[in-house]
């Protein structure tokens, strides 16, 4: 079946070892989700899941140009949960304050997952991480897509912990190389995606308007993911 889908998929069983990582006239407008009776989202760990990596000083992020409301968001979460004004240089934050904060739970520019100890704190991770390298495939099935191999990794241990199931991995072996997971969700952590929704689908859209340009990249970057959204579900249907 793998072959047949021309795709390298790996069951993950046990915790990966790899060797040794609204839009209106005047802009984007986002709003903070409004945190449900059932759920807790903690900034630092929330935060901790959108970095694109953890070799930060005063640098708290870089982002992509499509990743503008993603930046809008994060800058307003910023001020309003730590009262800390970033400042922006070229789609680039900088925070030698917020990047202290974060520094806490990093041991030599890794995440100390150990640091991450209560589930709210996970969740609020892996909530992170989907915000901005996430994706719904179904009702349950999510796609988690990164270049930095040790996001991924830290990704796959927190959603063990989490009692996901049918956690899957694949590698893009281009340039730059990038990593995949895809598991099905809890009903917790579904409802700490579904909370940030709003969001996401406007940085979705983002993405896809970045291709504007080129109408036949665009078209062919839809159709080739839903099919192989199909394989994958196909794959954890056979299991």
């Amino acid at each position: 079946m793998k072959n047949k889908f021309n795709i390298h998929l790996v069951l993950v069983l046990t915790t990966i070892s790899m060797f040794s990582q609204e839009m209106n006239k005047s802009g984007w407008e986002i709003n903070n989700p409004i945190e449900k009776d059932s759920i807790s989202i903690e900034p630092i760990p929330f935060l901790l899941g959108t970095l694109s990596n953890n070799n930060m000083d005063i640098i708290f992020d870089s982002y992509s140009n499509y990743e503008k409301p993603l930046m809008v968001y994060i800058k307003k979460y910023s001020d309003e949960k730590f009262n800390i004004t970033l400042n922006e240089t070229k789609n680039t934050f900088t925070s030698e304050e917020l990047s202290l904060k974060l520094k806490f739970y990093l041991i030599k520019n890794k995440i100390d997952l150990n640091k991450l100890d209560t589930d709210s704190q996970k969740l609020s991770f892996i909530l992170g991480i989907y915000y901005r390298y996430g994706e719904k495939i179904n009702d349950t099935l999510i796609k988690i897509q990164v270049r930095n191999f040790q996001k991924i990794v830290d990704c796959q241990s927190i959603l063990m912990e989490l009692n996901c199931k049918n956690i899957l991995y694949k590698r893009l072996d281009n340039y730059p190389k990038q990593y995949i997971l895809y598991f099905e969700t809890t009903d917790i952590l579904l409802n700490y995606f579904n909370n940030i929704e709003r969001e996401k689908v406007i940085l979705n859209e983002s993405y896809i308007q970045n291709l504007r340009t080129k109408k036949e990249n665009r078209n062919k970057h839809i159709e080739l993911n839903r099919e192989e959204n199909e394989k994958i579900i196909e794959v954890i249907n056979l299991k």
